[in-house]
């Protein structure tokens, strides 16, 4: 290639321009010129060019000019465009150059000639934007070169424009560059409209174009354009927003007028305040035009206050909205006023949207209806406001600020009944309802058109008295004319009385009220009569102006205080009590157990009513009715003695009856022949009668009487001695007068051992069983003597002779069971044992061959559990022989089997011995094989070990044993030690033995000699006790190689160094002596010698470094084992290369000369090279391979190769590896990980790089949590080896790495539900769901009735780990739990949870979380039931008790004071009530325990917070006596009265009052006089039944002090107990104390025989007390004074004083009563003013009446009287007188009188 080039220079200010161009360019410059331009200096043009050619060189000047001009044509700036982009001028073209200082800009505008900024060098310029201009020409100036000029063409700019109104007009733009010369058009949103006027710009002002825009609404464009195509930006504007001038709010609609409202209703809306405050709702209208818009107002609440009106997203200003209250409805309410009354309507609310409070006003008929609450919702407004009295209809408006609603009319209340309660003891009606007025003056009620009077009145309720004759019909209210709808009345039917029914039933009259068959109307009534529930037809009613009466057809039936009710026109009376006749008892008759038979009367004809009651409690089903009359029942068999009662329905016969019973015998227990308990099974078997009276009862065996009876009825117990036996015994059982015989046998003997084997010391043989007895003379045994008995065991001895055979023993003439006795063998030495097997002898006893019964016994050798030996044994009583198999050992266990009977022997086989050793030698040199002679080395090589003493780690090899020889492979390191053998762990006795040496190698040595180094086995310097071994090395005639040294072992040898002495010669022998064995080699000098072998690492070439490699490369050979090698690289005499042959192998490398002389040989290891690992391997370890070359398995010499594969960076081996050429396969260790560094070492040449090795991933398979603990045991693959490399997600912690399969993991507090991942060693696992088993450690408690529970534990999670929600199930004793939630914390530790009404004790919480069931520790108890107060109730009388507290729960049970209460009845929560029988503690002062359970709670104890209830006395006995439980004062001495206040001065005796029941007392000439006068039955209403009066009295008995008293007649019976008491005391009564003053008298009486008409009557027992009126005392007349306490209840007097001046008679009387075995309280002790119409009370005559309930069989009671005197009364003066014992009526009456209202 050749360059030509040109240069143009000047002088100053000239400029060089030089031009080289390619000869390849030259050729084509006209086509495609190449020119290189370097300038230099340059001006405005070009004026000289030198050629600096040769000139003759014409072609090159013409190629140089066009050069030239192509240069010159280059600098000319050209404009190819011209654009704006809004802001700039942007100028594009070419020749621009990069100096901005020499650009000229050229226009016709003048004014943008400057300011050019160059966007892109020589190619783009920019320029600002004139502000006003034209189209104008621009050419661009470069360093004066002028470029084409171009028109440039400027786009509109708008700028502002005004906004038009909605329905249109003109707008005004303005801008720059409308043009208005170039037809400028506007586009309104894409559309054109019309200019209709333009204003051009001046350099300051800006253009103006004025246009009609169309009627619209929003956000619109606007663009301008020129005829040419310009367009400007479109500009952005709005149409003018709403303007609202005035707002009408009308009741349902809005009418807004204003402004620029649109003509569109899509585009505009009314958004106005709404429901609830703050909020605005948009509201569509239902008409709009550009200036009014109106709007309905539906289904949305709309408040006043400020509003907008939006057009098309464009609000108008806030106006205010104010609506007109529209009142829709009012409820309606009493004439009174005063009631609330409830507006509903729109626009109602006195607050506007902002809470601001408007002026509000409510008037009904000009009246103010105050304003008291106002409310509203998404629909209605609300306002209440309380009503003003008024009637009829009204107009209501409401008023809110300033605007009046519409008128409104209201209507007040109508009268109006909604209930009527009718009285439960009188004619007493309440009507319930509702605007009855004010006053009563103008309402009238009516029932049946019939007026009732009012007796109370109100608004809404009205309280009134009806007739006795009225009837079910209607009733009325009527407040002055208007009257209530009719309401109908149904009364409900009352009874008062029924008398006693047959048990075959008939006609009855009821007594009541209400209880007619017609209707007011006359129709007949709808009428339901059930007696007991059975139906009965009515047949007529009456009634009278107390009472009705309803005459019925009575059902048969039996019991007492049975329901009665009577529904009339579907209203059901209350029960009321009745009873059947009663049932009696003739006889009672025993028959087959367990039938007994009653007989009697009024028994009916249904069993299922009827119940035998036994011992006063025990009740039994009959089973059959019997003829006569009477029932047969099956007794159990634990009834006793006493009496018998039956019951039919609810009613006991009068009586009992006496039940005494004969014992039934059926079965004893077994008998033991050692004494004991005997128990005997049947009935009555009973030991005390019913009332724990012991009964005399015996028992016989044989004629043993036995002793300690107990009976429990179905049972009777007793102790029998020892010594008793054998059968068909008679039992006799009495128990009273009644006895029955048994009989029974005592049990045979029994053998329970099932063989029979003998101490083999002392020959005993224990037999065990039972019913042996215990006494010598009754027992004997088959054969042998006897020892020792007891019942269980017996103890004989037995002969050494002894055969095996049957056994049996006999215990009172029984004879047990046979078994087979077999004699146990005795094994006391054994001889003759052999390693090779030998016949062995046993000594011993029992070594018997024949059985009694003369068959041969079985016998059997087993030697460590093998094979049984049971041939060639031969048995001779004391010793046996047997064919002992070959063996080895110490410790074998001999067992020995006669008959089954085992004996065991521990033997061992002979100890080895050794007697010599041999190391073998071939051609007189050493080898490694030794030989062991001795004996007892077995035959098994497997058992023999050759054990160096010292050397515990060394061991032979390939040994072959037989009894007496052991040959072995002496290892290749091994000292010379004390050598012993182990045969199957018996140690033989030791045996040193010095071990040779053996020679393999010898370096060689110039003539001068020299060091050489030799190599072999053995030569060792010392020995393995560490004592020194002298080495010596000769050669031959006894020349020594002298300064021998032993060095460091080599792989497969050792060596030693010595200084060889100058000599020639190949073949020369050299002898190495280790003390005193030796070996020889064969030595020669000058031998070529090797000092190392190296390879290279790609095994291209071997070099071998040493000596006397000869002289030339024709002189020398190189072998590898005996391969001489052809190819090799003499180098000199101290270094030969080899080049690698590829089928080289690792060898033994010698050098050897022509002369035959050799060198030492060296081991070659050739180079592993290694490429890749085939796969990734297993943690647990895995077959691994290598791939590579040169992975030779074996040497040239066909040994094998040392193969080491190295894991470099675990520092581990694989291990078994084994080579095939190309690849290794090994185990490899066990590990984790990826990229390890794997090396490979053959024959100890490591491979020059490594490969890496990655472990497979782990694979998770399964987790489980382990039972109910943290622990988890996750499974899987390739898990690893090193804990501390391995995480676990969800902060679970790794514990124990049990394999790479099994890794223990344990759970934390933050572990949840979800996917669980392992990362071992950076490597992650796939992953698997846990569900961890939650544990529930406790739980709170809530009401029974339910609640909120607490669950606390562990993982009580309601997320997964992902945060989804668990599922979770709770069961809590079959009670879900419900809406579970995290507890306080949310850190799994605690879940809530609801649980419903359910009593609960110890119940179990199962709890699922993700359906796996929690572990629970705990259990779940319902709150225990809460004790916070209870009632009292009196000592020993039976009482409902009300306990209060919380978290009752039914069903409950109550215990006070230990004892259970009845009836238990759970009212809520908070109450119960049950009925205590009083009758716990010592006496009325007791302070009680109580327990409650509640359902299934548990029994909570509540100590001492029961007290029976004390009475308080009067005054506190005025400071002079005692207050006792009855309430009743023991006044001190002097004083008397209910409170002690009477002083007196003596206690009066009691005379002649003319009636033994009676007493008087007389004080001076004046008398007071007690009687019991009446007894009287009365209804409930105390309207009386009869009257008896105690008139007729006979003396039934007298003892002591007292006289019995008997009243009988065939209404009743009494027994008066009438006892004088000279002294004071307290006696008890049922618990109550009764204070008893001196020379009073006390009474006690029974009645009984007495029929009621009803069991709802009850019985007064009255006493008359007669007394004067007054007294003259000291000339002045005294008034006698009357003191009745009833300080402790209004209805029962404690005790009645009469005050005199000159005495006191005062009786007391006990609130206490007994009836029918049981106490109670009396109904009332009470003044009553007449006993009847015929004997009233008068002045100076009262009655007391003493009340108590009806009774089936008697009562009891106790009152008391006494009297004192006080001081004398003067006589001087006057006489003291009586006015008699008449006192004027007034008086009486008037007393009477404040008594009955003090009651009353």
């Amino acid at each position: 290639m050749h360059i030509f080039s040109f240069e143009e220079e000047r002088d100053e200010g000239s400029r060089r321009v030089i031009a080289s161009v390619s000869e390849k360019s030259w050729r084509s410059v006209h086509s495609h010129p190449t020119i290189t331009h370097q300038v230099i200096n340059r001006e405005a043009g070009m004026k000289q060019i030198d050629l600096l050619s040769t000139p003759k060189n014409i072609f090159l000047g013409i190629f140089l000019l066009l050069s030239c001009l192509t240069l010159v044509l280059a600098q000319t700036p050209t404009i190819t465009s011209i654009k704006q982009d809004g802001t700039n001028i942007i100028i594009d073209g070419t020749g621009f150059g990069t100096n901005p200082a020499v650009i000229v800009l050229k226009s016709n505008i003048p004014d943008i000639t400057t300011g050019i900024n160059i966007v892109v060098p020589d190619t783009q310029l920019k320029i600002a934007m004139p502000s006003n201009g034209q189209d104008a020409s621009f050419s661009v100036t470069v360093d004066g070169v002028s470029s084409n000029g171009l028109v440039a063409y400027l786009t509109p700019v708008i700028t502002t424009c005004t906004r038009p109104p909605t329905n249109g007009g003109s707008i005004v733009y303005q801008g720059y560059y409308f043009r208005a010369n170039y037809q400028p058009t506007a586009l309104f949103n894409g559309t054109s409209i019309p200019i209709t006027s333009y204003t051009s710009g001046t350099a300051n002002l800006l253009a103006s174009v004025t246009v009609t825009a169309p009627a619209g609404t929003g956000l619109v464009t606007l663009v301008s354009k020129t005829v040419t195509g310009y367009s400007s930006a479109p500009y952005q504007l709005w149409y003018q927003a709403p303007a609202v001038t005035s707002a009408d709010a009308g009741a349902n609609t809005v009418v807004i007028s204003g402004s620029n409202l649109g003509a569109n209703v899509a585009k505009i809306s009314l958004v106005a305040p709404t429901y609830p405050l703050g909020t605005n709702t948009s509201i569509a209208p239902t008409a709009v035009s550009h200036t009014t818009a109106i709007f309905e107002v539906t289904n949305v609440n709309v408040l006043n206050g400020p509003a907008q009106v939006s057009v098309d997203g464009q609000m108008s200003v806030p106006f205010t909205l104010s609506f007109y209250p529209v009142i829709n409805s009012m409820n309606s309410v009493g004439m009174s006023g005063g009631s609330n009354i409830t507006i509903k309507g729109t626009s109602l609310y006195p607050f506007d949207s902002l809470g601001n409070a408007l002026t509000a006003s409510v008037t009904i008929g000009g009246n103010d209806c105050p304003i008291l609450s106002s409310s509203m919702d998404a629909s209605f407004t609300y306002l209440v406001c309380r009503a003003p009295a008024g009637t009829g209809t009204q107009t209501a408006i409401v008023t809110i600020n300033g605007l009046a609603s519409n008128n409104f009319a209201y209507t007040f209340g109508v009268p109006e009944i909604t209930s009527i309660i009718q009285s439960n003891s009188d004619y007493g009606i309440t009507i319930q309802g509702a605007n009855f007025g004010p006053n009563k003056d103008v309402v009238t009620l009516t029932i049946n058109s019939n007026a009732v009077l009012i007796t109370s009145f109100n608004d809404t309720t009205i309280v009134g008295t009806v007739w006795a004759t009225s009837s079910n019909g209607v009733i009325q209210v009527r407040v002055n004319t208007i009257s209530s709808a009719p309401f109908p009345i149904n009364f409900k039917p009352v009874i008062t009385a029924v008398p006693v029914i047959p048990l075959t039933g008939g006609t009855v009259t009821i007594t009541g009220r209400y209880l007619s068959m017609l209707r007011a109307n006359g129709a007949l009534s709808t009428m339901s009569i059930l007696f007991n529930g059975k139906p009965a037809s009515a047949s007529s009613s009456t009634a009278n102006f107390v009472a009705s009466f309803l005459t019925v057809i009575a059902p048969s039936g039996v019991g007492a205080n049975l329901p009665l009710t009577v529904s009339i026109d579907g209203v059901v009376s209350d029960p009321f009590l009745f009873s059947y006749d009663a049932p009696t008892i003739s006889s009672v008759a025993q028959g087959v157990f367990p039938a007994i038979t009653i007989f009697g009367t009024n028994f009916g004809a249904d069993l299922s009513v009827i119940k035998v009651v036994a011992n006063n409690g025990q009740e039994y089903v009959p089973t059959a009715f019997v003829p006569n009359g009477g029932v047969s029942f099956n007794s159990p068999a634990d009834l006793k003695n006493g009496v018998i009662n039956v019951r039919v329905g609810n009613q006991m016969a009068a009586s009992n009856s006496t039940l005494i019973l004969t014992p039934v015998l059926t079965s004893v227990n077994t008998l033991s022949l050692t004494g004991g308990n005997l128990t005997i099974t049947g009935a009555y078997l009973n030991t005390v009668d019913y009332l724990n009276a012991p009964l005399i009862v015996s028992v016989v065996l044989g004629n043993t009487q036995l002793t300690n009876i107990q009976g429990t009825g179905s049972t009777l117990t007793c102790e029998y001695p020892t010594g008793l036996g054998g059968a068909s015994l008679f039992l006799t059982v009495s128990i009273g007068a009644q006895s029955r015989i048994l009989f029974v046998s005592f049990p045979a003997p029994i053998i329970t051992s099932s063989v029979l084997t003998q101490n083999t010391t002392d020959r005993t043989v224990t037999v065990t069983g039972k019913n042996f007895g215990t006494n010598f003379g009754s027992i004997q045994v088959l054969f042998g003597v006897l020892r020792s008995v007891t019942d269980t065991t017996i103890v004989f001895v037995v002969a050494e002779t002894v055969t095996n055979g049957p056994f049996t023993v006999k215990s009172f003439s029984q004879i047990s069971n046979a078994v087979t006795f077999n004699a146990t063998p005795l094994i006391t030495s054994m001889s003759g044992a052999k390693t090779q097997g030998s016949t062995t002898t046993l000594l011993g006893k029992y070594l018997t061959s024949m059985r009694t019964n003369q068959t041969p016994t079985v016998a059997s050798i087993q030697i460590d559990g093998g094979a049984p030996i049971t041939s060639q044994i031969t048995l001779q009583g004391t010793s046996l022989t047997f064919p002992l198999p070959a063996g080895t050992g110490a410790n074998h266990t001999l067992a020995l089997t006669i008959d089954g009977q085992i004996a065991t022997f521990v033997f061992s086989y002979p100890t080895p011995t050794i007697t010599s050793i041999v190391q073998e030698s071939v051609a007189n040199h050493y080898t490694q094989t030794i030989s062991i002679l001795g004996t007892s080395f077995g035959a098994v090589s497997s058992n023999v070990q050759v054990l160096f003493s010292k050397q515990p780690n060394v061991q032979c090899s390939q040994i072959v044993a037989t009894d007496t020889l052991i040959t072995a492979t002496l290892p290749t390191f091994v000292l010379s030690d004390v050598i012993t053998v182990n045969v199957s762990g018996q140690i033989s006795s030791i045996y040193s033995q010095p071990i040779g040496p053996i020679l393999k190698s010898i370096t060689s040595a110039d003539a001068e000699g020299g060091e050489i180094k030799i190599g072999g086995l053995y030569l060792n310097n010392v020995d393995a006790f560490g004592t020194p071994l002298p080495i010596a090395v000769w050669f031959p005639n006894n020349v020594p190689c002298t300064n021998v040294v032993k060095i460091a072992d080599g792989q497969d040898m050792s060596y030693i160094t010595c200084l060889a002495p100058p000599g020639n010669g190949i073949n020369v022998q050299v002898t190495v002596q280790v003390v005193n064995l030796f070996d020889t080699i064969n030595f020669a000098y000058g031998s070529p010698v090797i000092n190392s072998v190296v390879v290279a690492n790609d095994n291209s070439a071997v070099s071998i470094a040493g000596k006397n490699f000869g002289a030339s490369q024709a002189g020398v050979g190189i072998f590898f084992d005996n391969t001489q090698l052809l190819t090799i690289i003499y180098v000199n005499s101290t270094f030969l290369v080899v080049p690698s042959p590829t089928a080289m192998r690792n060898a033994l490398v010698t050098v050897k000369l022509a002369d035959g002389r050799i060198s030492n040989p060296v081991p070659l290891a050739i180079k592993p090279l290694i490429t890749s690992v085939a796969k990734p391997i297993k943690t647990t370890g895995d077959q691994l391979t290598i791939v590579g070359n040169y992975l030779y398995p074996t040497r040239m010499d066909g040994s094998s190769t040392n193969v080491t594969v190295v894991i470099a960076d675990l520092n581990q081996q694989c291990t078994n590896a084994v080579a095939n050429g190309v690849s290794i396969i090994c185990t490899s260790p066990q590990g984790s990980g990826v990229n390890h560094n794997v090396i490979v070492y053959i024959d100890g040449a490591q491979s020059p790089s490594s490969v890496t090795l990655s472990y497979i991933a782990p694979l998770i398979t399964n987790i489980a949590q382990q039972g109910n603990s943290d622990n988890l045991i996750i499974t899987g693959t390739n898990l690893g080896l090193d804990l501390a490399k391995i995480t676990i997600n969800n902060q679970i912690i790794a514990t124990t790495l049990t394999s790479a399969t099994s890794l223990s993991a344990k759970l934390t507090g933050p572990s949840k539900n979800g996917d669980i991942k392992i990362t071992v060693d950076g490597q992650v696992s796939n992953t698997l769901p846990l569900k961890i088993k939650a544990l529930v450690s406790s739980i709170s408690s809530t009401s029974p009735y339910g609640g909120v529970v607490e669950l606390v534990g562990k993982y009580l999670w309601t997320t997964r780990l992902d945060s989804t929600p668990t599922t979770i199930s709770i069961d809590i004793g079959g009670v879900e739990c419900t809406s579970p939630v995290a507890g306080d914390g949310n850190d799994g530790t605690k879940l809530n949870c609801t649980l419903g009404d359910a009593s609960q004790y110890e119940s179990d919480v199962e709890l699922s979380i993700d359906s796996v069931y929690a572990y629970s520790t705990t259990a779940y108890y319902s709150n225990p039931p809460v004790l916070t107060s209870i009632s009292s109730s009196f000592y020993l009388v039976s009482n409902v008790v009300t306990i209060v507290g919380n978290e009752f729960y039914p069903q409950s049970y109550v215990t006070i004071g230990g004892s259970q209460c009845s009836n238990v009845v759970v009212v809520d929560a908070q109450h119960i009530t049950c009925l205590f029988d009083s009758n716990v503690g010592d006496n009325a002062t007791s302070t009680l325990d109580v327990t409650i359970s509640s359902d299934n709670s548990d029994e909570i104890s509540f100590a001492k917070v029961f007290k029976y209830t004390l009475l308080q006395c009067l005054n506190s006995c005025s400071s002079h006596g005692t207050c006792v439980t009855s309430g009743q004062c023991q006044c001190d001495n002097g004083y008397t009265g209910a409170d002690c206040s009477i002083t007196y001065t003596q206690s009066l005796v009691a005379g002649d009052s003319g009636s033994v029941s009676g007493g008087k007392f007389t004080m001076f000439n004046n008398s007071m006089e007690f009687l019991l006068s009446h007894i009287q039955e009365v209804r409930q209403d105390n309207s009386i039944v009869k009257t008896i009066p105690l008139t007729k009295w006979d003396v039934y008995n007298e003892f002591g002090n007292t006289t019995v008293y008997n009243s009988s007649a065939t209404t009743h019976n009494i027994q008066l107990y009438v006892t004088k008491h000279a002294t004071s005391s307290i006696q008890s009564f049922i618990g109550d104390d009764l204070v008893i003053p001196s020379n009073s008298i006390k009474h006690f009486m029974t009645i009984d025989s007495f029929t009621f008409e009803s069991t709802n009557s009850s019985l007064r027992i009255i006493y008359q007390f007669k007394s004067p009126s007054d007294i003259e005392y000291n000339c002045e007349n005294e008034t006698t004074k009357y003191q009745y306490d009833t300080s402790s209840s209004s209805t029962t007097i404690k005790s009645y004083s009469i005050d005199t001046p000159v005495g006191t008679m005062m009786a007391s009387f006990s609130n206490r009563v007994e009836i029918d075995e049981n106490y109670a309280m009396v109904s009332s002790i009470q003044a009553i003013t007449s006993v009847d119409s015929s004997t009233p009370s008068t002045n100076g005559i009262q009655y007391i009446a003493i009340q108590v309930p009806s009774f089936g069989d008697y009562v009891e009671i106790d009152p008391i009287f006494s009297a004192t005197s006080k001081t004398a009364p003067s006589t001087d003066a006057c006489i003291v007188s009586s006015s008699s014992i008449t006192t004027p009526s007034t008086i009486i009456l008037f007393v009477v009188s404040l008594i009955l209202l003090s009651i009353f």
